[in-house]
């Protein structure tokens, strides 16, 4: 047991810790696809708004801009409306709908998922018993 429960005098409260303990990782998990999820959804307008999709209309010369066009040529000369680039420019215009927050949050969410292996990998493993260490004719402290 390391941390905090390690300064804990009561059995009681050393009990209540160790079950705290137990639960550490999940806990983790759970704040990394939270945290996935909230952090889409704050800075998908930034991003959109970085990259060309501003609330006054694509920028010129900007990624949104060579998106936009390339798109165009693609498809015969025009944006197709409801399309990626509408889809993207509304997002940039307005921020995000309620549906649009919700579908953001849960591919947040999936990537804090899978990034959540992080917690708990810097757990201490206990070392075996000392005379495994040891060879015959060898003395260890």
């Amino acid at each position: 047991m390391a941390g905090f429960c390690d300064y804990l005098f009561f059995s009681y409260l050393i009990d209540v810790c160790n079950d705290i303990y137990e639960v550490r990782e999940t806990v983790c998990k759970c704040a990394v696809v939270g945290a996935g999820g909230v952090v889409t959804v704050t800075f998908t307008p930034v991003l959109l708004a970085a990259i060309g999709f501003t609330s006054g209309g694509i920028l010129g010369g900007s990624i949104a801009a060579k998106l936009m066009s390339i798109l165009a040529v693609s498809n015969g000369g025009g944006v197709v409306a409801g399309g990626l680039v509408a889809f993207l420019q509304s997002i940039g215009a307005t921020g995000l709908t309620t549906t649009a927050a919700g579908v953001v949050g849960t591919f947040g969410g999936i990537i804090g998922y899978l990034l959540s292996g992080i917690c708990g990998q810097n757990e201490t493993q206990p070392l075996p018993p000392s005379d495994s260490f040891c060879r015959p004719g060898v003395i260890c402290l």
